[in-house]
């Protein structure tokens, strides 16, 4: 089947399934499109719990597909506007040239900084990393890093740009780059 249309069906899916969602967020830059939606589990008074399913289509043929759960909360009264947060995701990806698949278990963390309660603007930063152990297929590791400034123009919508490094190690070629460089996107919340 061809790797667009796949993209295209899980993209429709993703789309459809937010209908009762808290989040979809979609992102492009000139060689990727990432889409993901994003549902709060749990709220207590410690922080929230978030499930969460993306895809990545590139222009190289490649895809990824992750599952993850993420917990996030305040850092402390000492830091209003800070939060951080821990993450295990799974990974899926099929790469077109090389040949090559793999799964991967990764775990993570990143930090959200707003400067006051009511500002609009926020930064966000994030890495997942999972090692040989954890990783399955043609790869030995896998690694995912961003960082985006946003800015809420309307309540419930966010604008942002970012930057996004996805790699991962391949037996036997070396530094495999799914995904290396800025995007623009949108995070809708409902």
């Amino acid at each position: 089947m061809n790797v667009k249309a796949i993209f295209a069906a899980s993209a429709l899916a993703l789309v459809s399934a937010s209908a009762s969602a808290d989040q979809v967020d979609v992102n492009l830059s000139n060689d990727t499109a990432f889409m993901q939606y994003a549902s709060t589990l749990n709220y207590n008074g410690y922080g929230r719990t978030d499930m969460e399913i993306g895809a990545l289509y590139t222009e190289a043929d490649d895809v990824m597909g992750t599952f993850g759960v993420s917990m996030t909360g305040e850092a402390g009264s000492d830091v209003p506007g800070l939060n951080f947060g821990l993450t295990v995701r799974l990974y899926a990806v099929n790469l077109d040239a090389p040949d090559a698949s793999l799964a991967a278990v990764a775990l993570g963390g990143g930090a959200t900084y707003k400067p006051a309660p009511e500002s609009r603007f926020g930064v966000i930063a994030y890495l997942n990393y999972a090692p040989d152990i954890t990783t399955f297929g043609d790869a030995e590791n896998l690694m995912e890093t961003g960082l985006r400034a946003e800015y809420e123009v309307l309540p419930g919508a966010a604008a942002y740009v970012g930057y996004r490094l996805i790699r991962t190690e391949l037996v036997g070629l070396g530094d495999i780059d799914l995904d290396d460089g800025g995007h623009v996107g949108l995070r809708l919340s409902f």
